[in-house]
């Protein structure tokens, strides 16, 4: 029986509504095309661009505070910060395209900080030079509001709030559209679209402590991985070294510590003691997040944390932390916190740097099919330096635009199976009707717990293929939750679904993990924990609709030679 479904036709179809997803919708529609842009939840309200503090990388050269900084400094600094292991195409991209997108986003009305008109920038571990623009601490959430402030004035972009993308819609290998629950309501949506643009943001709630908002649950992977999509690089997953563990109501909140450790503060064990210089003796508490984050987990295991399973951040020492960080410290101020000499902090999972793969033109192999934002994946290597993420958004956001919009505009569109539609509405209410031992919630508990016990920080090839073993057994008792109550505003469905897409990322983590027999960047192995050249290369999986997985290797692209630091 055909289930019952509203179709909306479009150009170009956006899943996605953060940073990466209202600049694709705001390029596809500035040529003319008809946009729909799609978002889980509110726009301007939710995903992960409003929860940026402070940085955005861009070399603006005389108009900054750093005259000499440059494109080709940029460009080493993100090759040698992703440990070589970063797409030059994608970094040349990048690094030619930030400015621009600095300058068009105020002229937009972005309130750039400012010193004797001079766009000031902070310096971040792993840039030579001061290159990190800001809005006070509130950068990405003044740049969602410039974004959503632009995406209002197209006639042409339509914004539909509430949805959750559960299918891409193909047909003869193209993608043609999706399936989508609408979350108020509890109905079904079917989009027909030239070509689709996925801007989903990351998957840093797979974690227990983690910075990011709790939608990102990595929906994007999952869709693009079931529609053919290759993902890469999936085992780097970047943690931020110093999230909150206690008190728990602020758990996971970002203590700024590169910014705060230059005025004073300092990084210490249980036992009081700095260590950063055992692990990172030039930098220490200045070195890269890979490897702030991999000192703090050795130390931890080492039996030197707190009682909550942290390091400790000293910030005692530094002037005017409230009136300076009011996100962060202004909260701990107000939730009662006294002192701020020993709050306890550790790794949280951050920024998704694996993903879908795409080449400059934030083409997936899936023709139609494009990504931008965490989502994809190719620039940062093995690991991503600081104030990149928010640019990345602008850059390859604009170009996923354009190039969706031609795909759409010289490529008729192709006609989706009605019966693709009415197996997924059947799969996705499965998850509904029905009683369950589990709820969903608890489920995905079990997973954060199980993924950063093993598959965090520090992996090994035991723990691996435990936790492999483990989601076996997850997974049989996921595809029989069930959320129980009504279609409409039921959380409980949502997370049931969820769960199935967090279950499938966490296994390509892991196979991922277990074929790079080295340590490099933000993965980190304590049976092959030095680096190794023969693995100077991407790992790439592909679901194969016959026989499962597909697991490959592919060379890094390079496009200068190497130089000295």
């Amino acid at each position: 029986m055909k289930a019952p479904t509203e179709i909306l036709s479009c150009d170009v179809l956006v899943i996605g509504g953060g940073g990466a997803g209202c600049r694709a919708a705001i390029e596809a529609a500035r040529c003319g095309n008809s946009v729909i842009l799609v978002n889980k939840f509110p726009i301007g309200r939710s995903g992960t661009t409003i929860t940026a503090m402070i940085t955005y990388t861009g070399t603006m050269g005389q108009l900054g505070i750093c005259p000499d900084d440059g494109p080709d400094v940029l460009f080493w600094d993100v090759v040698r910060g992703g440990h070589r292991l970063g797409n030059q195409d994608l970094i040349e991209v990048f690094c030619r395209g930030a400015r621009d997108t600095v300058l068009e986003l105020d002229s937009w009305g972005m309130k750039w900080d400012r010193v004797d008109g001079k766009f000031t920038a902070t310096r971040l571990p792993g840039q030579t030079y001061p290159r990190g623009n800001h809005r006070d601490a509130i950068t990405g959430m003044m740049m969602q509001r410039v974004l959503c402030e632009q995406v209002r004035k197209h006639e042409n972009i339509r914004v539909i709030d509430n949805l959750m993308v559960t299918k891409i819609l193909e047909d003869a290998g193209r993608a043609a559209g999706a399936v989508a629950l609408d979350i108020a309501s509890g109905r079904f949506l079917t989009f027909h679209a030239g070509s689709v643009v996925l801007a989903t943001g990351g998957a840093g709630r797979l974690y227990k402590v983690t910075s990011m908002p709790e939608d990102a649950r990595g929906d994007g992977f999952a869709l693009a991985y079931r529609a053919g999509a290759t993902m890469m690089d999936m085992e780097f997953q970047q943690f931020y070294p110093t999230c909150v563990v206690f008190p728990t109501s602020v758990r996971g909140v970002m203590v700024p510590g590169a910014i705060v450790y230059p005025q004073g503060a300092r990084l210490i064990n249980s036992l009081g003691e700095p260590f950063m210089h055992k692990y990172d003796p030039i930098r220490k508490e200045m070195a890269t997040r890979d490897m702030m984050s991999r000192g703090m987990a050795l130390e931890i295991a080492a039996g030197r944390g707190g009682t909550h399973g942290g390091v400790f951040i000293d910030c005692s020492k530094v002037p005017d932390l409230v009136a300076k960080h009011p996100k962060s410290f202004g909260l701990f101020k107000s939730i009662g916190m006294e002192s701020f000499d020993r709050i306890e902090v550790a790794p949280g999972a951050h920024f998704s740097i694996g993903g879908i793969q795409i080449n400059p033109f934030c083409e997936s192999n899936v023709p139609g099919l494009y990504a931008c934002g965490e989502v994809a994946t190719g620039m940062h290597g093995a690991n991503r330096c600081g104030g990149n993420a928010l640019a990345e958004t602008q850059v390859f956001g604009r170009i996923a635009g354009e190039q969706a919009a031609a795909f759409a505009r010289y490529n008729a569109k192709t006609d989706f199976c009605e019966e693709d539609v009415d197996k997924e509405i059947a799969r996705v209410r499965s998850f509904l009707t029905g009683e369950s031992k589990e709820t969903p919630k608890e489920l995905i508990c079990e997973l954060q717990e199980l993924m950063y016990k093993n598959a965090g920080l520090i992996r090994s090839e035991e723990s691996l293929l435990n936790t492999l073993n483990q989601l076996v057994d997850l997974k049989a008792r996921a595809s029989d939750v069930k959320a129980g109550g009504g279609e409409k505003y039921n959380l409980a469905w949502i997370d049931a679904i969820d769960l199935q897409n967090m279950i499938q990322i966490a296994e390509l983590i892991c196979v991922s993990a277990l074929q790079r027999k080295e340590s490099r960047g933000a993965h980190f192995r304590l049976d092959y924990s030095e680096p190794d050249d023969t693995f100077l290369k991407h790992f790439c999986i592909t679901l194969d609709k016959q026989d499962g997985r597909t697991i490959t290797s592919t060379p890094v692209i390079r496009t200068r030679e190497e130089v000295e630091s």
